[in-house]
Order: structure tokens, then C-alpha cells, then sequence
């Protein structure tokens, strides 16, 4: 029987970020839990020893590593197509958990099953933890010509 899939799969696109792709990988260790979860970064031609830093501090990660940079879009589509999990996250190397959002959010989509695609609340690492924005309505060209006239007025 084949095993299970992780609830998680959660894909790092990394260049050159040795520093903050350790950190962002330590703070998943730390902070995940109550869910499966696989990690699998995708390294694309980093200079600066990530690949190496991986493979020493967390070898169950899965590691893809490209000799150039094939910018983030190719290099997300390549962990992709690695990962097993029931639920997908691309998730930026300088992003740092503080609690177990990964877990409660896969717990939300297994309880809303109507549900298609989340995202939650980024907070900045400044001392009020203010609210980092991550999405944006919706364009359209009425709310543009809005925006530029709104703007012009200024």
C-alpha cells in the first residue's frame, strides 16, 4: 500500500538567500504542527552555499537545484510537479512563522471543503506587527481610471 500524502506541500524558490532560506526552514520545523507537511525547495544557481546549508541541516528536505537562475515562476513550476501533498504552498524564503498558521489553515480547508484557495494574514517583523498586504482587489478599468483620476487630484 502506497503511504499517505503529506496534508502539505510547501515549496521554497531560493537564490542566493542562504540566511533567510535557514531561517524560514527553521521556523517551520518550530512552529508546524498537527499536519504532515514536505518541504521542497527549489535552488535556482545560488553562489552562496543554500544548497549545501540544506543538505547539512535538513536532509529530509527535498532538494532541487538548478545550475542557473530560471527565475521564480520555472522554479516554482519544478516543485511543483515534485509535490505530493493534498494542499500546495509557494512560500517565499524571507517569510518566518510565528505560529501554527500552516496547520490551522490546512485544518480550514479540510473543514471547508467549498473553499478553493486561502490566504491569510502577513504581519510585518516590526514592533506594532502591522499588517503586511498581500492581495488587492481585483482590476478593472473603471477602478483604474478611479485610481488615476483620485491620483491626479492629489
Amino acid at each position: 500500500m502506497p503511504p499517505l500524502p503529506p496534508d502539505l506541500s510547501i515549496v521554497l524558490v531560493s537564490w542566493n538567500a542562504r540566511p533567510l532560506t535557514v531561517a524560514a526552514l527553521r521556523s517551520i520545523v518550530e512552529h508546524v504542527q498537527r499536519i504532515s507537511y514536505e518541504i521542497i525547495m527549489v535552488d535556482n544557481g545560488s553562489g552562496d552555499g543554500s544548497p549545501a546549508a540544506v543538505k547539512r541541516e535538513f536532509p529530509w528536505v527535498t532538494l532541487i537545484e538548478n545550475g542557473d537562475n530560471l527565475g521564480f515562476s520555472k522554479a516554482s513550476n519544478q516543485g511543483l510537479r515534485v509535490a505530493r501533498g493534498r494542499y500546495l504552498l509557494l512560500l517565499n524564503t524571507d517569510t518566518l512563522q510565528t505560529g501554527n498558521a500552516l496547520g490551522e489553515s490546512v485544518h480550514y480547508m479540510d473543514e471547508h471543503r467549498d473553499v478553493g484557495v486561502l490566504g491569510i494574514r502577513h504581519l510585518n517583523a516590526d514592533a506594532a506587527r502591522s499588517i503586511q498586504p498581500s492581495c488587492f482587489a481585483f482590476p478593472s478599468a473603471w477602478r483604474d481610471i478611479a485610481g488615476v483620476w483620485l491620483r491626479s487630484r492629489r
